[in-house]
């Protein structure tokens, strides 16, 4: 039976700064002091600025008269003679990537976002964790809080790690502890997929585990269809571990499971990734085979009708693994995987057959998590680097042929801070998520919204 608890909402703390990285700003006021970076090849680099609060999202009528002429007018905060979105400088005369909303914990100290969806009404859903408990959240376009959710089965930790939204219904998958029956000091991993209510009441569960012992789902995503697939690790026998496809319907019937082996032991793996991405044609799951020096980042595809393995291919590797995927409408893939020395973080356009468009690691940082696919055709990327002090978010955009037009250094002003998830929300605007580090050794939950 799970267990859900309504948290009773408050204000929302104080966010951090940013640091921002513009591939191209166009022309500027005197208001920021540019550097260049030397990592990112365009790149420049402004000033950290802060914020006290949840920052509302600006409403704009259009764009100001003249802007794309090439000279600031009113208003215009930069006009690089173009009416190009998403490239250092918008089509409103305004910074790309420049914040709109920003939100920290609710309850500071225990929360961690693992994953962000947007309605096609605009509001934000988030997947993670409060305290050792499953916790699900819901947003409106400016971040306030709308409501939140905590389900706890065990004392155990479990994780709502990925969230899908398809019409009015929220999905989300995530682990559960639970005793070994054979021996009940040890845990086991259980995968938990739900469909929740409008304010993240349990609408239908269920819960699985692999006959050779753990199953830990981590990521979701719905079809264009109406069903649902699910992706993690699980035992695929007594020693080895495999990455893993569900099929769901909307209404939570099991059509089919797939795996493909690994080879390596369950407690051997971080909970990050695989990456998922769905297409018409296939299902596609990405993460690494192990037993090799160095680790092969391996992209596997499974027949969406059966969940028939159709072919799996190892990339070009850098002693790494897939930890995020999105496809775009024409079946490609970008995959994002950090490895190297000095690890980098990686971002890769993949044809549906498996073959490499392109590949950049033009976004400075070591750790990337998750990738989305802008309708333009850009793509954004989040995860995480070494900054002044302790880690900071990364967070950059590409065009589709793979060159950087902007990136962003984000800075909480502590220890780590750590980048786990990105989405797009209808208006074109980014919404991103993960942790701040909150003093103390505490974490908490951040959630931000930019500009293109």
């Amino acid at each position: 039976m799970c267990l859900a608890t309504t948290l009773a909402l408050g204000c929302p703390g104080s966010p951090g700064g940013d640091e921002t990285t513009d591939g191209d700003p166009g022309t500027t006021t005197d208001a920021a002091t540019t550097t260049s970076t030397g990592e990112d090849p365009g790149a420049s680099e402004t000033a950290p600025t802060t914020s006290d609060s949840t920052t509302a999202a600006p409403t704009t009528s259009g764009s100001p008269s003249g802007c794309g002429d090439g000279a600031l007018g009113d208003g215009e905060a930069c006009d690089d003679g173009n009416a190009i979105q998403g490239d250092g400088c918008n089509n409103d005369c305004q910074p790309s990537g420049e914040l709109l909303a920003e939100f920290r914990s609710l309850v500071p100290g225990t929360e961690w976002i693992h994953d962000v969806a947007v309605t096609a009404g605009g509001d934000v859903i988030v997947a993670g964790q409060q305290g050792r408990d499953r916790w699900v959240a819901g947003f409106d376009a400016q971040l306030s809080p709308q409501w939140s959710q905590t389900y706890s089965e065990t004392e155990w930790l479990e994780v709502a790690s990925s969230v899908a939204v398809k019409d009015d219904a929220i999905f989300v998958v995530g682990s559960v502890h639970a005793e070994q029956p054979t021996n009940p000091s040890t845990a086991v991993r259980k995968t938990w997929i739900a469909q929740l209510g409008p304010t993240g009441e349990v609408v239908w569960e269920d819960a699985w585990i692999s006959e050779f012992g753990d199953s830990y789902g981590t990521q979701i995503a719905a079809t264009d269809d109406g069903d649902l697939v699910i992706a993690g690790f699980m035992s695929v026998s007594a020693t080895s571990t495999g990455m893993f496809a569900r099929r769901y319907t909307a209404d939570g019937e099991v059509l089919w499971t797939a795996s493909h082996s690994m080879a390596a032991e369950m407690h051997a793996i971080w909970p990050i990734g695989p990456g998922l991405a769905v297409t018409p044609e296939a299902v596609y799951v990405g993460f690494a085979v192990f037993g090799m020096s160095p680790s092969e980042e391996t992209l596997v595809t499974f027949a969406p009708g059966d969940g028939a393995e159709l072919w799996s291919r190892g990339l070009d590797s850098f002693g790494s693994s897939i930890k995020g995927a999105a496809a775009a409408d024409a079946g490609e893939l970008v995959v994002i995987s950090s490895g190297g020395d000095p690890q980098k973080i990686f971002a890769r356009r993949v044809t549906e057959d498996g073959d490499i468009a392109w590949t950049s690691n033009a976004c400075t940082g070591t750790v990337g998590r998750a990738i989305a696919f802008d309708p333009s055709g850009d793509v954004v990327i989040i995860g995480d680097g070494p900054g002044d002090v302790g880690t900071n978010i990364r967070l950059c955009r590409f065009a589709p042929d793979g060159a950087l037009k902007w990136g962003k250094d984000i800075d909480g002003g502590e220890d780590a801070d750590l980048g786990y998830a990105v989405t797009i929300a209808p208006g074109g605007q980014i919404v991103a998520g993960g942790v701040m580090d909150g003093g103390a050794s505490a974490l908490d939950a951040w959630l931000a919204v930019y500009s293109p």
